[in-house]
């Protein structure tokens, strides 16, 4: 449909396109899923592919908008928070951060590339080495 309803001399990219966002976003979302329990910005990935899914499938972007929508009305429940309920919830997302980083580090090992001073701190946590 989409080759029919092209200018003519641009047909191949109208259906290039389809073909290029939908090896992309899948890529992206690969790439982005062993990034999620690791360091790096796993989930981040797998929307910026799901977004771009969403510029040509209809079920990707009603998720975009779903998350969209849940991630607004999150913000908005914060926002509402007393200061000594947010305590607690920073605290929280603050120990479970580093908890990830910890196991991060406890499955691949501490990279030899960070600096001196770095390397002896984390090799000072129990159960972690020198990957």
């Amino acid at each position: 449909y989409v080759a029919e309803h092209a200018p003519v001399g641009r047909r191949g990219f109208y259906t290039s396109w389809i073909q290029t966002t939908a090896t992309l976003g899948l890529l992206l979302i690969i790439a982005g899923i062993p990034m999620v329990p690791l360091v790096g910005p796993g989930w981040a990935v797998i929307f910026v592919g799901l977004f771009l899914w969403s510029t040509e499938f209809i079920w990707a972007r009603r998720v975009t908008q779903f998350v969209k929508a849940e991630v607004k009305a999150f913000e908005q429940y914060t926002r509402a928070l007393p200061w000594k309920a947010k305590i607690p919830m920073l605290l929280l997302s603050a120990a479970f951060g580093w908890f990830c980083f910890y196991l991060a580090l406890l499955i691949t090992g501490v990279p030899g590339w960070l600096p001196q001073q770095v390397l002896d701190l984390l090799l000072q946590v129990p159960g972690l080495h020198l990957a």
